[in-house]
């Protein structure tokens, strides 16, 4: 594997805007700073690009020299490094070339699928810039993709691979030129784990097996999205499928997380069941304190719906992580659980989402989401694909369909 180092300005711009939206961080650089002084907070490309040729001529930045400078002290590090790091990880790399572009922001991104990071110009610390993110490269070509296919949250990698690199400080301390890799302040409770069984036994993929079996790491991780939703409006969508409900007597809340939705609910005069399997919701659903609140925690597929009971079923975002082997089943059920002209709304995922390489997640056709209708009259089916953000603001492609249907 050879590293191909090259200056783009175009590239400089890609990773100036996209590390404003990073997620380990939020707060911002020294070179976001100064060009926010000057132009707010704004990121339009030009804008970018002026600011960064105003800044190269009162620099009097030479790419040329700086791609030398940082080649130079890459060819010192680079055969020791490559041979530890292929002997942890049990490959070779199996890209030939990686290109590593300059860049003036502090934030260095990268783009594993299209193989390149960035280094910021004028840094003596490239090296370990350039071996931190190769760590995240060798993780992802050694178990990261097929954790990631097999179900494991974007969030819940992200937090993995930073932690991995505590692995620099424990075998590649002689090439960080006396600068440790600290990591975010959020991942230090798991390097401090991971260093722990890193020298009980040198095995990578055990350490990483061992850090996901450990309940503690996973509670984090929904925690974060609890905190980040429960405060939340209500979904614009059961609020539109209210609007079709005859009687508000009874409502199921498929998928509660923080519950958001089951508050409105409640607020509405609703008796409300909320299902969800993750045990956090208890510990909202506690909070309440209302003796019209019902929950379960509880996989869908496990759940005893009811028949004839609810006035509306919501299940906002939430279907769409049943597996394929149960999906239809509780489908099914869900339909079944309503009463006479009672209201189901909610979301599947289009086979074109980011997500639909997880196997243990649903997705569909639009042919298909309208076969699941067949036996209903179908109020609303809003199919829509756009590029954004999930809860914690990692940038994602959607492929959703919105519904909202009445029981015949």
């Amino acid at each position: 594997m050879k590293l191909h180092f090259a200056y783009n300005i175009e590239k400089d711009i890609e990773n100036f805007i996209n590390g404003t939206r990073a997620v380990n961080s939020k707060k911002p650089t020294k070179f976001q700073t100064s060009f926010s002084e000057k132009y707010g907070d704004n990121f339009e490309k030009e804008k970018v690009k002026i600011f960064i040729e105003e800044q190269d001529k009162i620099n009097g930045f030479d790419a040329n020299k700086e791609i030398v400078a940082v080649e130079e002290r890459w060819k010192i590090a680079k055969p020791i490094f490559i041979e530890r790091v292929e002997k942890i990880f049990g490959i070779s790399y199996p890209v030939p070339i990686i290109t590593v572009y300059l860049t003036h922001n502090e934030r260095c991104t990268y783009n594993i699928e299209q193989d390149y990071f960035f280094v910021r110009i004028g840094s003596e610390f490239s090296n370990n810039t350039i071996m931190h993110e190769l760590l995240h490269f060798y993780t992802w070509h050694a178990f990261g993709k097929k954790l990631l296919d097999e179900g494991l949250s974007k969030l819940a990698y992200n937090d993995v691979k930073e932690s991995l690199t505590e692995l620099l400080n424990l075998e590649f301390s002689d090439l960080l030129n006396g600068k440790l890799d600290n990591g975010y302040p959020q991942h230090q409770e798991m390097r401090t784990e991971i260093k722990k069984l890193w020298l009980e036994k040198k095995d990578i993929k055990a350490v990483a097996d061992n850090i996901l079996r450990n309940e503690k790491f996973k509670k984090k991780d929904w925690q974060e999205f609890y905190e980040i939703t429960k405060n939340k409006p209500p979904t614009k969508l059961l609020i539109k499928a209210l609007e079709h409900v005859a009687k508000k007597s009874k409502a199921i809340d498929i998928g509660g997380g923080a519950l958001k939705d089951t508050r409105y609910l409640l607020e509405q005069g609703f008796d409300v069941t909320v299902v969800d399997k993750a045990d956090l919701m208890a510990k909202e659903a506690e909070a309440i304190k209302s003796d019209k609140l019902h929950y379960f925690v509880s996989a869908f597929a496990d759940f005893d719906f009811p028949k004839n009971e609810y006035d509306i079923a919501s299940a906002m975002y939430s279907l769409p992580f049943n597996p394929p082997e149960s999906f239809d089943v509780v489908f099914e059920k869900v339909k079944l659980s309503l009463v006479k002209e009672g209201i189901f709304c909610g979301q599947c995922f289009g086979v074109r989402d980011e997500w639909s390489t997880n196997q243990k997640m649903t997705f569909h056709t639009k042919e298909q989401v309208e076969k699941l209708f067949s036996d209903m009259k179908v109020i609303l089916l809003d199919e829509e694909e756009k590029d954004d953000k999930t809860a914690n603001g990692t940038p994602k492609h959607w492929h959703i369909f919105h519904f909202i249907a009445k029981k015949l």
